[in-house]
Formats: structure tokens, C-alpha cells, sequence
């Protein structure tokens, strides 16, 4: 089930639900004038936490890495505090 989760000025972040193992949520990034898909946000298991993957040929101005970089890390401190609780 897709649900928007944040909407930026630029750029709006979509939940599309869980990965392949159901273990990790991934989220995709359109750009809020076209529609269009510029990204990724999913887990990277070798570095344990989440990232974004942009597409071949996108490009960014310092707003959009901004609220990327801001999405990320709070996803990635809620991750980090979910796997100190469980501890």
C-alpha cells in the first residue's frame, strides 16, 4: 500500500511498503513539479542502515539533499533506537 510520508517542497516520499524479506521498509522519492521518480530510500544491509539511491541522470540542488539527508537520518534513528529496545 503506497502512502505518502512527507511532503518537501521539492520532492515528496512515498512508503511502498516492506522489502523482499519483510524485514526493512522502502520509500520512493518523486519530484513534487513532475511526478516523476528520482529515488530510492531503502536499507543497505552491509552498512546497516538505510540510504537513498537516486536514478541514473538525476541531480539535486542543496534543498532537496537537505530534506533527503534530514528523511534519512530520522529513519535511521528510529532504526537505531528500535534495535536498542529490543536489546
Amino acid at each position: 500500500m503506497k502512502k505518502t510520508v512527507k511532503e518537501y517542497e521539492y520532492i515528496r516520499i512515498i512508503d511502498v511498503g516492506t522489502s523482499k524479506s519483510g524485514l526493512t521498509k522502502r520509500f520512493v522519492v518523486e519530484s513534487m513539479f513532475k511526478g516523476g521518480i528520482v529515488g530510492m530510500i531503502k536499507y543497505k544491509a552491509n552498512w546497516r542502515k538505510y540510504a537513498f539511491f537516486p536514478v541514473r541522470d538525476s541531480f539535486f540542488e542543496e534543498v532537496c539533499l537537505y530534506n533527503l539527508a534530514s528523511f534519512v537520518n530520522a529513519i535511521n534513528y528510529k532504526l537505531k533506537n528500535e534495535r536498542k529496545n529490543k536489546k
